[in-house]
């Protein structure tokens, strides 16, 4: 069974980052969070993930990037 809410520590594991990465991230509010207890701070795996995976940059073939390359250089040479 898959976790669904996670603690500071547990979110911090999980992610790869520091407790006090996630205590950033709750002070600031750039992911939501629940204080059930007004002293425990639970994040919904959700939203962890929508903020960790939110700014995908999709891979560029290398054919592509060659084919950019070549011709940014035909048309920014100079004559010589």
């Amino acid at each position: 069974m898959e976790k669904k809410v996670f603690t500071v520590k547990t979110g911090a594991e999980y992610y790869g980052v520091s407790e006090s990465y996630m205590q950033k991230l709750k002070h600031f509010r750039k992911v939501p969070f629940s204080k059930p207890n007004g002293k425990l701070t639970f994040f919904k795996k959700e939203d962890l993930d929508n903020y960790f995976l939110g700014n995908r940059i999709e891979a560029v073939p290398k054919v592509d990037l060659e084919e950019e390359a070549a011709n940014y250089l035909l048309k920014n040479a100079v004559s010589a």
